[in-house]
């Protein structure tokens, strides 16, 4: 029987051992298991990692069977005892021509370097041969069944075979052996993912068992570090709390394999890194950073958080202060965005909603700032062009196999090269579902392995969605119906957007698992109200007059008319937001601006001041011309 500190996928197997015929082994195939073994002279359990081959033998045999073969394409059948080869020889028909081959090696004819494909059905007979035989129990491995085929939606001729063979393995297997020995011989086919296989195979097949091998739980990597810890540098020094260190350990390394569990104890010997400090020691393995940025957030600049995005963000009081308490719960280590040691989901998660134009992305850019000191550290990402089916793919790469899949996705890509970011995802209910299914994996793990089968890790970034939703109403003729305007009261904004937003992600994607994830990090942002507009454009009109003072040495004055001209127009569409007025600057001010310097030449004036702004029309559309003095 399992042990209890075996992984869950092994207790799975030795449940269904007697019931089912054939298991289907996919997920962390290509991890070391640990493996543990009692000393015969002194008693004390000492662990091994093994290969899944190694491991699935030293199961098997522990299990009783008399037979253990492995078999995959390139190198055919192997046994974990050399003499179960004449033994498994024995046992095959004598008249179907599988008696091996000649000479030195009798296996050859079964492998697919013989030159045929038939090579393979030779070797799948063979197998349905022995586990019909009620004379030795006996269990077969089918290692690297991914590659027996192309696609399991298009199989060819011979890939059909294949897995036809496998299916009537399972229907086929005998029992083998006498009283409380007896046992049903077995096959086990182990790929990188269920889908791999042709679904025919395994759905609604009552002999057949789905057995996802996962990373290592909490509790297996508590085993594993509680069986390693003296192997890290200064493991031994007087001041260390191994109990302390090892809960800290099992919590940083959660996703981790056992490989990589093990790779943490060389990592913390080359670079000196003493086990008394678990956190410096995985993010230097994950990241390759000496030192986290989080750790270096200036707390003198965050307490200023309100006063530095309200410089940038016009008119969102109540979104900034929401913001800055989560910033603030963050840094006393209540939500996980500096102090979240032993946490590996992403530092924080933000949801900006509101009508467009209010400033949600340039809050995603200013807080990029106020934490790395660069808005280019805020990596934006249009959700609008991820609407398709397979959007994912170009998210977070292609599967192997596919054109470009070697190039990786962009966002992982991204993360990788700058692990310590903002990503912005801008529409987040225009993205498709496959890429809501990614996010959600994201927000729950902090990781995700892209199209290379590297492993990404976000828990160093601060995720923020932004939204539309509760602002407008798509209508079955396509007509877009104002759901909010800037006449309403803020709460009544407020409310009719969440309750938009939770009716979109509960009811309309029916995917209330998202939603929740989301928990109370909603921050509405309201629309720009009158007594806001005016110091927005004053915003927007400094910022014109300081750039054309040091780009092109002009001291700019704009008259009060022009300003109230351009508040007035404004106002009359306060649903665009400083979006629209930024616009509206652009298109009535700076562009016949621009004509006007560009008449003078060479000669540019020292002083120029805007006078008024003339409408004219000219072939039926509207111009705009500059006074000045």
């Amino acid at each position: 029987m399992a042990k209890p500190t075996e992984p869950r996928w092994v207790r799975e197997i030795d449940r269904y051992l007697g019931i089912k015929t054939q298991f289907y082994l996919h997920g962390n195939i290509h991890d070391r298991v640990c493996y543990q073994q009692q000393e015969a002279e002194t008693g004390n359990t000492r662990f091994r990692l093994l290969t899944l081959h190694d491991f699935l033998a030293s199961l098997f045999a522990e299990r009783g069977y008399e037979l253990i073969g492995f078999y995959d394409i390139l190198d055919g059948f192997s046994f974990t005892d050399p003499a179960m080869q004449p033994r498994f020889l024995s046992l095959l028909p004598k008249d179907d021509g599988n008696r091996g081959g000649t000479g030195k090696d009798p296996l050859q004819q079964f492998r697919f370097s013989a030159g045929t494909q038939g090579a393979v059905l030779q070797a799948i007979h063979a197998i349905r041969s022995i586990v019909q035989n009620d004379q030795v129990s006996s269990v077969f491995v089918i290692e690297h069944a991914s590659s027996l085929l192309g696609s399991p939606q298009q199989l060819s001729t011979y890939e059909h075979l294949y897995f036809l063979g496998l299916l009537k393995c399972a229907a086929d297997a005998a029992r083998a052996g006498t009283g409380k020995d007896v046992k049903d011989n077995l096959t086990a086919i182990v790929c990188n993912k269920l889908n791999d296989l042709p679904a025919w195979l395994y759905l609604s097949n009552p002999l057949g068992r789905s057995v996802r091998i996962d990373s290592p739980d909490e509790d297996e990597r508590r085993f594993f570090l509680n069986s390693t810890w003296k192997n890290f540098y200064k493991a031994d020094d007087p001041e260390v709390k191994p109990t302390e260190n090892l809960e800290a350990f099992v919590d940083f390394t959660q996703g981790l394999s056992n490989v990589e569990l093990s790779s943490l104890r060389t990592l913390s010997r080359r670079e000196e890194i003493p086990f008394g400090k678990p956190q410096e020691i995985v993010e230097r393995y994950k990241f390759g950073k000496i030192e986290s940025k989080w750790n270096k957030l200036d707390p003198e600049r965050l307490a200023k958080a309100g006063e530095i995005l309200g410089k940038r963000v016009i008119g969102q009081n109540a979104a900034i202060r929401a913001v800055t308490d989560i910033l603030m719960r963050a840094k006393m280590g209540l939500s996980g965005i500096q102090h979240s040691a032993r946490s590996n989901k992403p530092k924080g998660v933000l949801f900006f909603a509101g009508p467009t134009g209010v400033g949600k992305t340039e809050m995603a850019k200013a807080l990029a700032e106020l934490l790395f000191h660069d808005e280019k550290a805020c990596i934006r990402f249009d959700m609008s062009e991820y609407s398709q089916e397979h959007s994912d793919q170009k998210l977070l790469g292609a599967p192997p196999g596919y054109v470009g899949y070697e190039e990786g996705g962009q966002l992982t890509n991204k993360v990788k090269e700058n692990p310590f970011c903002v990503l912005l995802f801008d529409e987040i209910e225009k993205a498709s579902r496959n890429i809501l299914d990614k996010f959600l994996q994201i927000l729950e793990d902090g990781r995700m392995t892209d199209g290379k089968g590297e492993t990404v890790y976000f828990s160093e970034t601060l995720i923020i969605f932004t939204s539309n939703l509760g602002t407008v109403e798509e209508l079955p003729t396509g007509e877009r119906r104002p759901l909010t305007n800037a006449q309403m009261p803020r709460e009544e904004v407020q409310k009719k957007i969440l309750d938009a937003i939770e009716k979109h992600f509960k009811f309309t994607l029916g995917r209330p698992e998202i939603f929740n994830r989301f928990g109370n990090n909603f921050v509405v942002f309201d629309y720009i109200r009158e007594e806001v507009m005016g110091k927005i454009i004053d915003k927007v009109l400094g910022n014109i007059v300081k750039d054309t003072k040091e780009r092109l040495h002009v001291e700019l004055k704009i008259a009060p008319a022009v300003k109230k001209y351009l508040f007035d127009e404004a106002v009359k569409n306060l649903e665009m937001g400083g979006r629209g007025a930024g616009n509206l600057i652009e298109t009535r001010l700076v562009n016949p601006l621009a004509r006007k310097l560009f008449e003078y030449g060479e000669k540019l004036p020292a002083q120029l001041t805007i006078a008024s702004i003339q409408e004219t029309t000219e072939d039926n559309a509207t111009v705009y011309a500059l006074q000045t003095t």
